[in-house]
């Protein structure tokens, strides 16, 4: 080959390899997986308004088949009220009537439209005034029946603690790892050709 040609051919392995190099930087941020948005009440936050549910908004629908929370004090007894719920992008979770303030922690895991598990946990802290408006006014009547639907049973198992993501991206870097060998192959039989007599 001559020298002209041999100067092309280099030029076409730099711009492959550059390719290649360039499809390693940029594929992470392309492929992004889904992610918390923002929940409701807001992490770290004091809630003084009665609260009968908390909302977790992801950056795409989930999987509600798959959902699992946990809201818990700091004496263990668990809030969560029945199933989980989704609207859109929203996770819901219904809560049985607060009638304690103090700390509460919600622990989550979700499965996201890409198949990639989302776990978590916030914390929040639920003031007096919130509660004045979600206890009922107690009766002599209603005395019995009113204390056995506020009061929180205690859990027989402790609290889920969400699970590590189990998710390592194997989909991503197979692909890019196909790229790069086939640039690597490629490189192989370009130089293999620019070397022969």
């Amino acid at each position: 080959m001559n020298e002209p040609g041999a100067r092309g051919v280099r030029r076409g392995l730099t711009l492959l390899l550059a390719t290649a190099v360039l499809a390693l930087a940029t594929a992470p941020g392309a492929w992004a997986h889904d992610q918390l948005v923002g929940p409701t009440p807001k992490d770290k936050s004091t809630v003084d308004k009665p609260l009968t549910e908390v909302r977790f908004q992801f950056s795409a629908k989930v999987n509600p088949s798959f959902g699992v929370a946990t809201v818990t004090e700091p004496d263990g007894n668990r809030w969560e009220s029945g199933e989980i719920k989704t609207a859109g992008t929203t996770l819901i979770v219904p809560l049985r009537p607060v009638t304690k303030a103090g700390g509460y922690t919600v622990g989550y895991r979700v499965v996201s439209s890409d198949g990639h598990p989302i776990t978590g946990k916030i914390a929040f802290e639920v003031l007096p005034a919130a509660l004045a408006a979600t206890e009922p006014p107690v009766t002599s009547s209603a005395a019995a029946s009113s204390a056995s639907s506020s009061t929180p049973v205690p859990s027989s198992t402790p609290a889920a603690a969400p699970a590590e993501d189990g998710d390592t991206g194997w989909i991503t870097w197979l692909v890019l790892g196909a790229v790069v060998l086939a640039a690597t192959v490629a490189a192989a039989f370009v130089l293999r050709r620019v070397r022969r007599p």
